[in-house]
């Protein structure tokens, strides 16, 4: 994802959740930080759903005085391990549930 694309999404995100939407500007640089931030962690090679989730925390630690909530960084955390450890079964998008069977027909 280019940065520029990451930057308008993450701004669409962030007016989403954020209790005020209008303060959500490029006014303070805060979306050009995190954008920033995220591809330096992460890369542009990765999953656009991780890059977003990394970039609106870093975000949010930007500008929330409170600090973020532990939702937050958990999602946060599952990014990043799926940036260091792609292969992991934890980060797989779909787990089977059945048992595989032998096809007798092969």
């Amino acid at each position: 994802m280019l940065a520029a694309d990451l930057k308008q999404r993450l701004g669409i995100r962030a007016r989403a959740f954020v209790s005020d939407p209008d303060a959500v500007t490029d006014a303070h640089l805060h979306l050009t930080i995190a954008v920033d931030e995220t591809l330096q962690l992460a890369g542009a090679h990765n999953p656009d759903a991780v890059l977003m989730d990394i970039a609106f925390y870093r975000y949010l630690l930007l500008v929330q005085t409170n600090g973020v909530d532990e939702e937050q960084f958990k999602a946060y955390l599952i990014a990043l391990k799926q940036i260091t450890d792609p292969l992991s079964q934890s980060n797989m998008l779909a787990h089977a549930k059945s048992k595989a069977r032998p096809n007798p027909y092969q």
